[in-house]
C-alpha cells in the first residue's frame, strides 16, 4: 500500500525524517503548534535513538561541500519562522560563485 500525502502516517514519516537529519525541533514550536502536535513531536524525538540520527550539519564535504551545506541548512530550519524569506535567499552570498 502506498501512502498519500494526506495520510497521517505519511506526515509522521516526514516529521521523523526531518528530525533525523535536521536535529531536534525547537521548544518554541509550542508557540505555533497545537498541544497534540507538540506531544506527537516530543514522542517522535524521544523514540528515535541518537545513533539513528545523522545531523545534516555533520555531513562530510565529500557528500555536500561546506558552502552548499550552509545554504541548505538555512533553508531547512524546522521552525518556518527561523527560515530566511525567499528574497533573502535570493540575495544570499551562495549565489555568488566568487564568494569562496
Amino acid at each position: 500500500m502506498r501512502l498519500k500525502r494526506d495520510d497521517e502516517e505519511y506526515v509522521l514519516g516526514v516529521v521523523e525524517e526531518q528530525f533525523k537529519y535536521f536535529g531536534p525541533f525547537p521548544a518554541k514550536l509550542a508557540e505555533i503548534a497545537d498541544p497534540g502536535t507538540v506531544q506527537s513531536i516530543m514522542l517522535i524525538m524521544k523514540n528515535i535513538p541518537k545513533e539513528k540520527t545523522t545531523p545534516f550539519s555533520r555531513i562530510t564535504e565529500s557528500e555536500v561541500n561546506r558552502r552548499d551545506n550552509i545554504f541548505i541548512s538555512k533553508i531547512m530550519k524546522l521552525d518556518w519562522r527561523d527560515r530566511p524569506a525567499a528574497q533573502e535567499l535570493l540575495e544570499d552570498e551562495w549565489w555568488n560563485k566568487d564568494a569562496d
